[in-house]
C-alpha cells in the first residue's frame, strides 16, 4: 500500500514537471508561439550572367520608368529577355565608339564606366540611387573579363524570336540605328541575309499588302560573333522617314532562317514573346512607327 502511494506521488510530480516544460515552450496552448525564422539571406552575386541578371538588372534596372519597355533610355532594355542581346557586343548609343559590353575588356565597356561614374557622357547609374557595392561591380567586371558569356540554358524548342528592338508597336521619336532580332537559340549566320530579314515602310499610308511598300536596304545584316543569338539589321547611314515600318523574319519559303541544326525559325507572332506555335516554320511579322514631329 505504501509503495503504491509513493509511486502515485512520483507519477504526479513527473506530470507536473512535464506540463511546466510544455508551457514554457509555448506548447499545450499556454505560452506565446516562437517567432518565425528569418528568411535566408540572398545568395551572393557571382561573376556569371544569370547571377548578374537576377541580382542587378532585374531588381534595380528593369523597373518601371527605367530600362524596360518601349521607353527604355537609349533603347536599352535590361529585362531578362533583352539585356544580354542589347549589351554584349553592341555599340553604346551615347558614345558609339565604345561597346556597352566589350567581352574581355571591362575597362572599355560602357556598362562598367556608367556603374563606376567614369563615362564621358551622362551620369552614374543606377540613376537616382546609390552606387552599386564594389563587390557587385567587381563581379560584373570579372564576368566581362571572362568573356561575357551567357550561362543560361538554351531552349531545345525550334528557334524562336524571344524579343525585337524596337519593340513591336513602338512609336519612336527618332529613327533607330539598327533593328535587332533576339532569338532563344543561335541562328545559322549564313541564313541571315536580305532575303530572310526584311524591313519595309508602308509607303506613307500606314498599311501593308497594298503594293506601295518601300523596301529598306540595310548597311549590313549580320550575326555578331560576340552575341550569336542575335541578328542585326544595321541602319547606319540609312535615312528613315516618318512612317510605319514592318519587320519580317522568314521561317518558310525559298529562303528561310535556320538554326545551327538546320531547323527553320518558328516564326508566327501573336503579340507576345516568344514567337511561334511550337513547330518550325512561319513568318515573324511586327510593326513599329517613327513619328519625329
Amino acid at each position: 500500500m505504501k509503495n503504491t502511494l509513493i509511486l502515485k506521488i512520483r507519477t504526479g510530480l513527473l506530470l507536473l514537471i512535464f506540463s511546466g516544460v510544455l508551457g514554457a515552450c509555448g506548447g499545450g496552448g499556454g505560452g506565446a508561439p516562437l517567432p518565425p525564422a528569418p528568411p535566408p539571406p540572398p545568395p551572393p552575386i557571382t561573376a556569371v550572367f544569370s547571377s548578374i541578371q537576377s541580382n542587378v538588372f532585374t531588381p534595380t534596372c528593369a523597373v518601371s520608368g527605367c530600362h524596360t519597355g518601349a521607353g527604355a533610355p537609349q533603347g536599352l532594355r535590361l529585362d531578362a529577355a533583352n539585356s544580354y542581346a542589347l549589351l554584349v557586343g553592341v555599340a553604346s548609343m551615347e558614345v558609339p565608339t565604345i561597346m556597352r559590353v566589350a567581352p574581355g575588356d571591362p575597362a572599355n565597356s560602357y556598362l562598367v564606366q556608367k556603374l563606376e561614374g567614369t563615362a564621358s557622357s551622362g551620369v552614374r547609374m543606377p540613376l537616382g540611387g546609390g552606387a552599386l557595392p564594389a563587390a557587385t561591380i567587381n563581379a560584373i567586371r570579372q564576368w566581362i573579363t571572362d568573356g561575357a558569356t551567357d550561362d543560361r540554358v538554351a531552349s531545345t524548342n525550334p528557334k524562336r524570336v524571344s524579343s525585337l528592338s524596337p519593340l513591336p508597336g513602338s512609336i519612336l521619336e527618332a529613327a533607330p540605328s539598327a533593328i535587332t532580332a533576339i532569338f532563344d537559340r543561335d541562328p545559322d549566320p549564313s541564313t541571315v541575309n536580305l532575303n530572310t530579314f526584311i524591313l519595309e515602310s508602308s509607303g506613307g499610308d500606314g498599311t501593308f499588302g497594298d503594293g506601295n511598300e518601300v523596301s529598306i536596304a540595310a548597311a549590313s545584316i549580320s550575326v555578331p560573333a560576340a552575341n550569336p543569338a542575335t541578328a542585326v539589321f544595321d541602319l547606319t547611314g540609312v535615312r528613315l522617314a516618318d512612317d510605319v515600318y514592318q519587320v519580317r523574319l522568314l521561317g518558310e519559303g525559298a529562303s528561310m532562317m535556320l538554326d545551327m541544326s538546320a531547323n527553320a525559325l518558328d516564326g508566327e507572332f501573336s503579340g507576345a514573346f516568344p514567337s511561334g506555335d511550337g513547330s518550325q516554320g512561319g513568318v515573324f511579322t511586327a510593326e513599329f512607327e517613327i513619328a519625329s514631329h
